[in-house]
């Protein structure tokens, strides 16, 4: 599976998370590509990510639970990813 133009090999018997975590990411990150340039992420830090990615948890206390995702933003898919771009632009992947 490739992820933000990252491979990740899904299955194996050292992946620690499902794959639906990795899909949820990959959704945000195809959802959000229309109306934001291509790869801008790569070109903030790891504190803007960070901080959007706690807005979003923050919002998941406001909002309620997984019973309401359905019809509001998926908060926490949207932090982990957040996560996921804080530990990319971290670790140089560009």
């Amino acid at each position: 599976m490739t992820v933000a133009g990252v491979t990740i090999r899904v299955g194996g018997r050292g992946l620690l998370l499902p794959r639906k975590a990795f899909q949820a990411l990959q959704n945000i990150m195809d959802a959000n590509e229309d109306g934001h340039v291509e790869d801008e992420w790569k070109g903030k830090t790891v504190k803007h990510h960070t901080e959007h990615a706690l807005g979003h948890l923050t919002q998941i206390n406001r909002d309620g639970h997984a019973e309401d995702w359905a019809v509001k933003e998926d908060h926490l898919a949207h932090a982990f990813t957040r996560l996921a771009m804080a530990m990319a632009v971290r670790e140089g992947w560009r």
